[in-house]
């Protein structure tokens, strides 16, 4: 696509890991960066109000997307930072996780808390939650960054809601692909990054409902999330500001701010294109043999398997083909232990791929079998 000058070079199937930026991004980010360079909620002078009206333009943007309101919209630095401002600013509590997370929403929780953890069937494609069990958080993926299962995320809350538990849900692999609605899923905070939806990286949000937030704690302190300081005491500001200390990424964020401009406009297109060559590929996969995972129920653009050659020899033979895989253990181990496999050769979609892509990923896995086997 002539927006992404990049997949015009390269067969790019890593968008799981992070999309590409589409010019429109590129062009606001160097206006801000030339014209209106300024720190945000400082300045009483005109770039600096500016500057200002960016980053708040932006979190209305945000919280349009999600349906949420602007003052439940926090900036972070991604996914990671978000969870760890819930996981190590709630008290101690008993955390209920899916076997399926990615380690940002694992590690942290397993650092500060008691985990409990609903075990994942590959023969069903689901997670057996048990919710008799006693626990004060869900936190859950809405989508494996592995198997592409999208889970029943509203029932899961509804479910824990009954028992009085907050939700936090890890929405950074769904988020590109589709708007979220907060209100009706009913979770108490909400997790993504813009680099996983044709955004800059070191941008990301986290959704905290105004009536949970004096329940976290900051996760940073310092200048811009004070309402008063005294030699004695620091009083904090109240609502969202106090999780946002210090200068945040503002190139990134009017960067942010196009890429939702931009995928608002394309997203019923993409979805529908990745839906077909999510489709297409699994056939493909079929017609070689080719064991992957998932994909039995309800599913996301994500697609990973194993050949009887390593993963990582795998994606280097790709290369030669200008094809970008994810080869490893995608930062989740704990499913990869479940699956049985140290590793898996990965394919993630995005709305600027095209078959062409997927028949030259084929290609190159014939390649690669040959190479290897002889």
């Amino acid at each position: 696509m002539k927006d992404f000058p990049i997949v015009q070079e390269l067969h790019y199937l890593d968008n799981a890991a992070t999309t590409q930026r589409p010019l429109q991004l590129v062009e606001a980010m160097k206006d801000y960066t030339l014209k209106f360079n300024a720190n945000a909620h400082r300045g009483i002078y005109s770039i600096g109000e500016k500057s200002t009206e960016i980053v708040e333009d932006t979190r209305k943007k945000v919280a349009n997307w999600i349906n949420a309101s602007p003052e439940e919209i926090v900036f972070t630095k991604g996914t990671t930072e978000a969870i760890n401002i819930v996981a190590r600013g709630l008290k101690k509590s008993k955390i209920y996780l899916t076997q399926l997370e990615h380690h940002a929403n694992f590690v942290p929780w397993q650092q500060f808390h008691e985990v409990i953890i609903a075990n994942y069937d590959e023969n069903t494609d689901k997670v057996n939650f048990d919710f008799e069990k006693e626990f004060d958080v869900l936190a859950t993926t809405y989508m494996s960054n592995v198997t592409g299962s999208i889970l029943p995320v509203k029932e899961l809350i509804r479910k824990a809601k009954e028992k009085r538990a907050l939700a936090l849900v890890d929405a950074a692999q769904v988020i590109g692909h589709k708007k979220i609605d907060v209100k009706d899923l009913g979770c108490d905070f909400l997790a993504f990054s813009a680099h996983k939806m044709y955004g800059p990286t070191g941008v990301g949000v986290l959704y905290i409902k105004k009536e949970v937030q004096e329940l976290v704690k900051p996760l940073i302190y310092g200048g811009n999330m004070i309402k008063n300081v005294t030699l004695e005491k620091t009083e904090l500001a109240q609502g969202i500001q106090r999780f946002e200390a210090g200068t945040m990424d503002i190139a990134g964020i009017a960067g942010f701010n196009a890429a939702l401009d931009y995928l608002a406009q394309n997203i019923e297109n993409f979805s529908l294109n990745e839906e077909k060559l999510t489709c297409y590929l699994l056939e493909k996969l079929d017609e070689q043999k080719i064991k992957y995972f998932g994909h039995k129920n309800s599913s996301g653009p994500v697609v990973s398997f194993v050949l009887d050659v390593h993963p990582h020899d795998v994606s280097t033979i790709l290369d030669r083909y200008n094809v970008c895989i994810r080869a490893g253990h995608h930062c989740a181990q704990p499913l990869m232990q479940c699956l049985g496999v140290v590793a898996t050769c990965r394919v993630s979609f995005a709305g600027y791929n095209t078959k062409e892509d997927v028949d030259k990923l084929i290609q190159g896995l014939k390649e690669a079998r040959r190479v290897i086997n002889g």
